[in-house]
């Protein structure tokens, strides 16, 4: 059994741990099995359910404790003492550069950089994060993406080219198909019924959005006044996002119910999926939603690999709200079907694509011994 250790904020219930937990449930332990470096000593949702599946959880002080110096010193000495870690595959964006450098100063050979995402929130690190990418390629071997476009953000158009690897945010899509008798439990528990539902799933962060989402709401609600907006999520951003409801009037319309587990069933109580991220990888969520046999509402800076479904409109962030309004409300007698053919065929098929990132990790290996 080989042992590769997956570098993350914490395992909580979001993006890139959901798209991580996926691929473990569905790997074959018995050859290849996770571990997980949390860079938060937070307690997660998966920590549980990691144990239980064989996996452990390393902690190391947050980076705003550490100069960066110490935090590829830790790296460099973490791997030294644990030498059963076959390979390094790391998730934190820019500053995935840090685990990657102390990894090569440890001389460990497999080092995977991931690329989740197509860009950076423009914050006081941004120039920061886009020059940390672009030293990747001097410090990791093997290049992995959820997307074309997340994949030459994070590594340059040759490196990407040359050496990428898509590996994408596969799902149990047959968990997540239309399903009239779930909706009806969930619409009556949310006392909804008869209700067109907006549904978003994301954390509460600028990336995502959601100031803009209330305002498209709102013009869909006064448009249409059974309308509700449901946001699965949390976030540093919610108490923010409470005030916005409030100035907009549509507290009675919102429904912010925190971070959920069944997540098939919470699609089944949607009537559209609305989504107009600043950037994207490629999301998790937007794929579920497909499964679920949801028509989309993209923004355009959502990447065009998300789309498997007719139903996907991909709209600019430079419309109106009028617009984005009219769009989703063309869904309110849209029919819903079993799309799990087309979720298959587009390639993100959890039972299969496991497998196969299952076989490139055992053959990153062999390529290792027989070049040693």
């Amino acid at each position: 059994m080989i042992r590769v250790l997956h570098s993350v904020s914490y395992m909580h219930r979001a993006g890139v741990e959901t798209f991580l937990m996926n691929y473990y449930r569905h790997i074959d332990r018995t050859v290849v099995q996770f571990d997980f470096l949390c860079n938060k000593k937070l307690s997660g949702d998966y920590d549980e359910e990691i144990q239980r599946l064989g996996g452990r959880i390393f902690y190391r002080p947050g980076s705003d404790l550490l100069c960066e110096q110490d935090y590829v010193s830790f790296w460099e000495d973490f791997l030294k003492v644990h030498p059963e870690i076959s390979i390094i595959h790391t998730h934190n964006g820019a500053k995935q550069y840090y685990p990657l450098q102390g990894a090569m100063k440890a001389g460990f050979p497999i080092r995977i950089a991931h690329a989740h995402s197509t860009g950076f929130v423009p914050d006081d690190k941004h120039e920061h994060r886009l020059a940390l990418i672009k030293l990747l390629p001097q410090t990791a071997t093997h290049y992995f993406g959820c997307s074309d476009m997340a994949g030459r953000f994070f590594f340059g158009d040759d490196c990407w080219g040359e050496k990428g690897t898509l590996i994408r945010n596969a799902i149990p899509s047959a968990a997540f198909v239309w399903n009239p008798s779930i909706r009806r439990h969930m619409r009556a528990k949310l006392n909804i019924e008869g209700c067109f539902v907006i549904g978003h799933v994301g954390r509460f962060q600028e990336q995502k959005n959601h100031l803009r989402l209330l305002e498209i709401f709102k013009e869909v609600h006064d448009k249409k006044r059974n309308a509700k907006l449901l946001l699965i999520g949390n976030g540093k951003l919610l108490p923010t996002i409470i005030n916005r409801v409030g100035e907009l009037g549509i507290s009675d319309a919102v429904l912010l119910v925190g971070e959920q587990a069944n997540m098939p069933y919470w699609y089944q109580a949607m009537d559209v999926f609305v989504m107009p991220s600043l950037f994207e990888g490629l999301t998790l969520s937007g794929v579920e939603a497909q499964a679920a046999g949801l028509p989309c509402v993209f923004s355009d800076a959502v990447s065009r690999e998300t789309q498997m479904t007719d139903p996907v409109q991909f709209i600019s962030l430079e419309d109106s709200n009028a617009h984005w309004a009219e769009t989703i409300l063309k869904y309110v007698t849209y029919p819903r079907i079993d799309t799990s053919a087309l979720i298959e065929k587009a390639g993100y098929n959890i039972f299969i694509e496991a497998k196969r990132l299952q076989t490139i990790y055992l053959n990153l290996l062999s390529q290792n011994d027989k070049e040693n």
